[in-house]
């Protein structure tokens, strides 16, 4: 199956309308409402039978199973979590957009891992091969995000809290995903320019589709 989240009507509003749905392989939906009774769900990953799902302030651990949230994990100063990864430790990591920052779920609450300069916009996440967190930034954000100076991929290494750039150190634009691409390097998409990009450790990233404006 594949989970998608439904944000809701206000992305940024606490008013229980955000639900998970699930697709299969052909992309047809199989249940609309899996999971209901979030408010913004946005990143997800998959550990120990249970899908952790980014919610604005906190983490939930929803049973595969049922569907139900067994576990709430919240986040104290935290403003906009966004994507969620498992890291190569097993521990459970989600990026605070707003707050330019990395927390993980420790405890029964999140824990900061590193935050401020490198991580402007934090936004996608990945386990990298050498144990590191490799975190595609959106870039400085102001004013929600009406204004956005684009951003870059960076490597976090989490036993010593050192970020440092990916690629080349010319930022390749308002970054959203970020995944393996199976050869040692990543594929990033670029939320502002609706393309997708391919970077190589130390290279530069090059444009690889046009999309659309818009899509992660």
């Amino acid at each position: 199956l594949f989970y998608v989240s439904n944000m809701g009507v206000d992305p940024m509003s606490k008013d229980g309308d955000g639900t998970i749905a699930t697709l299969d392989a052909t992309g047809a939906v199989q249940n609309m409402t899996f999971a209901t009774g979030l408010d913004s769900p946005k990143g997800m990953a998959i550990s120990g039978g249970l899908l952790y799902v980014s919610d604005i302030d906190s983490v939930k651990a929803i049973d595969l199973a049922t569907g139900a949230v067994t576990a709430t994990y919240p986040g104290q100063g935290v403003a906009l979590l966004n994507d969620v990864t498992v890291g190569a430790d097993g521990m459970i990591y989600v990026s605070d957009t707003f707050g330019n920052a990395v927390y993980k779920v420790e405890g029964e609450g999140l824990t900061l891992v590193a935050q401020g300069a490198g991580l402007e916009g934090a936004n996608g996440l990945m386990p990298g091969p050498e144990g590191e967190l490799l975190v595609a930034n959106l870039g400085a954000v102001s004013g929600g995000f009406e204004n956005i100076v684009p951003g870059w991929a960076v490597s976090l290494d989490l036993t010593t809290g050192a970020i440092e750039p990916y690629g080349a150190t010319e930022p390749p634009g308002v970054l959203d995903g970020i995944a393996s691409d199976g050869k040692g390097g990543v594929v990033l998409t670029d939320n502002g320019a609706g393309t997708v990009l391919h970077q190589m450790p130390g290279g530069a990233a090059e444009v690889i589709a046009t999309i659309a404006p818009g899509r992660r």
